[in-house]
């Protein structure tokens, strides 16, 4: 024997935690208050900052580990200008093997003629 399903309505929701499976209209109202509230305060932890003084960054930067930071920094500048360097010769080479082939290819048409 079957047993009949029961229809959902508005009467029938739980305001039990036990039930996570349904909803109660109180609940989700709560929920769909707290998403405005959290992006209105989501700005203001921008404004904390990390509480670092200008001493304390100026002391970070000085030590081993800030030290090496910039050196990386300024390898990584270096070989961005290398590669740029770089990129612009072979653009010209390529431009430059672009015309030959060209030149070859007219000059071939002439001979034909």
């Amino acid at each position: 024997m079957r047993t009949p399903i029961p229809e959902m309505s508005l009467a029938n929701l739980s305001l039990s935690p036990c039930s996570p499976s349904r909803m109660s209209v109180k609940n989700l109202c709560r929920k769909m208050l707290c998403l405005p509230v959290a992006l209105a305060l989501l700005p203001l932890a921008g404004c904390v900052g990390s509480g670092q003084g200008e001493d304390q960054k100026r002391a970070d930067a000085n030590s081993a580990a800030g030290k090496v930071g910039k050196a990386a920094h300024a390898a990584a500048v270096q070989s961005g200008k290398a590669a740029s360097a770089v990129g612009k010769d072979l653009s010209k080479m390529a431009r430059q093997a672009h015309a030959g082939w060209q030149d070859a290819a007219q000059q071939e048409k002439a001979k034909k003629r």
